[in-house]
């Protein structure tokens, strides 16, 4: 079992810091802790966890979006893990193919194959849309995967990527001509292997194979014990709201018919909020949790065997009343 123990007093944040602290060292195994230093911009994620694929990588940098990033030959380059605040926009409404405005185009490497989850998060009622393709695609002709969602939901891709060069676009599709604000964050979680979703060039294989955005269901009612967990076939992005006065547990329970690793990845955009989720097995013993501080969105990964298992979101604070999220499982 390993044990953090973390003393950071950084301005008017130092007495926060040690109540997530606290907070973080009463729940079960497997924690993660996000500290903010102001001066310096920098997010660092610091993490205990048992040394298996199903942690996160150690550190995440957070870093503002540099440009001009608006084609492929000018993307940012963007350090996996981190996290990345930009803005984007276009003359689009919905209703047809946008002119673009103002494109945002980013590129990273990886030394090794990985397992890689991508989230991009917006503000306000845009849509924006979220792509991944090998580099030498600089068209996004054949793109390895997408998350189009309609609306301002959250967008999520999970791959397992082969060592090599990839490039990521953010999609301004409906922001009626007004400049929408994102943080785009790329997650590593352990190490990969072949890929399920397709094939491409320039050192990169597919994606992970179906996509949890093709499947979206709401939590349903009275889903707040194991007993009445909402029934879910994975892969399945479920949207729910969780209030930890009133309706602090959200639980859905999901059965593979074969091992599988299974991705989880919870996202909200109420940024005062924290919101934490927890993996049990069909006995109801702790697998895993993703449990990360203040306004930080929550990811896993598991290899589990064929089974039944149960998935809960817990709201640990939710300031301004109910908080909604989404939740995304994907094998």
């Amino acid at each position: 079992m390993f044990i953090l123990k973390l003393i950071l007093k950084l301005t008017a944040q130092g007495s926060r810091l040690t109540q997530d602290l606290e907070k973080k060292m009463a729940k079960p195994t497997n924690f993660s802790l996000f500290t903010t230093l102001a001066t310096a911009g920098l997010m660092v994620l610091l993490s205990a966890c048992s040394g298996d694929e199903s942690s996160l990588s150690s550190v995440i940098l957070s870093q503002p979006e540099a440009e001009p990033n608006d084609t492929t030959a000018t993307a940012q380059l963007m350090p996996v893990p981190s996290t990345l605040e930009g803005s984007t926009s276009s003359n689009g409404d919905g209703a047809s193919a946008p002119t673009i405005v103002d494109a945002d185009y980013y590129t990273f490497t990886l030394a090794q194959d990985a397992n890689i989850i991508l989230t991009l998060e917006r503000f306000g009622d845009a849509d924006l849309d979220l792509l991944l393709t090998n580099a030498a695609d600089t068209a996004f002709s054949t793109p390895l995967a997408t998350s189009q969602t309609t609306g301002s939901t959250p967008e999520t891709i999970s791959a397992s990527l082969t060592a090599g060069s990839y490039s990521i676009w953010v999609n301004p599709w409906a922001t009626n001509n007004r400049a929408t604000a994102y943080v785009l964050g790329a997650h590593l979680l352990g190490t990969g292997g072949s890929a399920g979703g397709g094939t491409g060039g320039g050192g990169g294989g597919g994606g992970s194979g179906a996509n949890c955005n093709n499947n979206q269901v709401s939590e349903g009612t009275s889903n707040d014990t194991f007993a009445t967990a909402r029934s879910v076939n994975v892969p399945v992005r479920i949207v729910g709201n969780v209030d930890d006065l009133n309706d602090p547990d959200d639980y859905s329970t999901f059965t593979l018919l074969t091992d599988s690793l299974v991705y989880a990845s919870l996202t909200f955009t109420d940024r005062a909020a924290d919101l934490d989720i927890f993996l049990y097995d069909s006995a109801f013993n702790l697998i895993d949790s993703s449990i990360a501080g203040t306004g930080s969105d929550e990811l896993m990964s598991n290899s589990l065997s064929a089974g039944t298992y149960y998935m809960r979101v817990f709201a640990y604070n939710t300031p301004n009343a109910s908080t909604d999220y989404t939740l995304c499982l994907q094998d």
